[in-house]
């Protein structure tokens, strides 16, 4: 079901996207970008509800239903908590990823070794 209206929602943007090649008014942009974010929170909220249907068992209206329950009961604590864990989790990350890299560069230099950034073609 949740797959069902997402897949309507983007076969309503591929139309729209279509008729935009001939006319690209401001109107069809504006419907696109509303069309866009409508999608964007079906996803987010499809997400959600297959979560309790795989852990409860419910059918998915029922389970689309409780989660609307879970973000009134808590306030948008979870959607917020949600994104905040995946921003973080990309800045620790992009984080180590620049200490390794500053690492080997002071490591390289420091015991003069020879990096060689190109590849050798025979």
């Amino acid at each position: 079901m949740g797959s069902l209206l997402v897949a309507i929602i983007q076969a309503v943007r591929e139309m729209l996207n279509y008729i935009r090649e001939s006319d690209d008014g401001l109107l069809l942009c504006l419907v696109d970008c509303c069309l866009s974010c409508i999608e964007s929170i079906v996803e987010y909220f499809n997400q959600w509800a297959y979560v309790y249907v795989g852990l409860y068992g419910y059918p998915f209206l029922e389970a689309g239903q409780q989660v609307i329950r879970l973000f009134t009961a808590r306030g948008w604590t979870v959607i917020i908590s949600d994104y905040l864990v995946q921003r973080v989790l990309v800045m620790v990350s992009m984080t180590v990823g620049l200490v390794t890299g500053t690492l080997t560069v002071l490591a390289a230099k420091y015991l003069s070794l020879n990096i060689s950034l190109g590849y050798a073609f025979t």
